[in-house]
């Protein structure tokens, strides 16, 4: 677990950060503004700093570099598409189990 901070940044050490998943769990950090992950694993995630900020929409820094307003559309279109394929995701479930019965 990530410690509770008041402050908005955080840096993890190298070995930290490894997934994605790991970076999302840092979405409850409601002052988050800045992280630094330069030399983390996930770091070689293609599209790294869409991602992160896809995960962390808060985010005003990224390893010192800041968010341009491209990479923030980016990331809102990414995010607005996985959510709208997820909602289908649920439907097509919900509609596969209500044929079975």
């Amino acid at each position: 677990m990530y410690p509770l901070l008041s402050n908005e940044s955080y840096t993890r050490d190298n070995e930290g950060m490894q997934q994605l998943s790991e970076v999302a769990k840092l979405q409850c950090l409601p002052n988050l503004r800045a992280l630094l992950l330069k030399g983390c694993t996930v770091e070689d995630t293609p599209d790294y700093r869409t991602e992160v900020l896809v995960n962390v929409r808060r985010l005003e820094r990224l390893d010192k570099d800041p968010y341009t307003e491209d990479e923030r559309l980016d990331a809102e279109q990414i995010a607005e598409t996985r959510k709208e394929e997820a909602a289908a995701a649920r439907q097509d479930d919900s509609e596969a189990t209500g044929s079975q019965d």
